[in-house]
């Protein structure tokens, strides 16, 4: 699941040696370590379960180059992410694939302290856009480390 595509390319005059491969090092490295850490603060988590922070834990990024080209991509490896960031629609329903019942805590039965059901239908939930937040806080600092990062030479 990708949360942010960071696409930046620059035009070369005729004029100057540009080093591509200095410059996109120097950026990466400026701009990979804070975008990181404000996508890990900002995505959400439970603070009702024992492993909250899955999502968290499973942000990182990939790079990509090009002619003329920089692609950091920072992605999520939770299978659910998906849905964290778009939402679901609510009304689907949601059977056990190998027991005959689901169970979940929060007993509605006197003295119980579990829910069982043959199913469920699941409501929506709301759309968590804390990658677009990120991206658009970021974007200042990215485009002005990639503007420091130019390794120039004069010919």
């Amino acid at each position: 699941m990708s949360f942010i595509d960071i696409g930046l390319h620059a035009d070369i005059p005729d004029k100057i040696e540009f080093q591509w491969v200095a410059t996109q090092r120097k950026a990466a490295a400026e701009v990979i370590p804070p975008t990181l850490e404000s996508l890990k603060m900002n995505a959400p988590f439970s603070a009702l379960h024992p492993d909250a922070g899955r999502l968290r834990r499973s942000i990182g990024w990939r790079t990509y180059t090009y002619p003329r080209r920089l692609v950091l991509q920072f992605v999520s490896t939770a299978p659910y992410a998906k849905y964290v960031i778009e939402g679901t629609k609510g009304g689907q329903t949601i059977v056990p694939k190998v027991t005959s019942a689901l169970r979940w805590r929060g007993g509605m039965a006197p003295g119980s302290n579990y829910s069982f059901a043959s199913s469920v239908i699941r409501g929506a939930t709301e759309a968590n856009d804390f990658n677009v937040r990120v991206a658009i806080e970021m974007t200042p600092f990215i485009r002005k480390a990639f503007k420091d990062a130019f390794v120039i030479v004069i010919k």
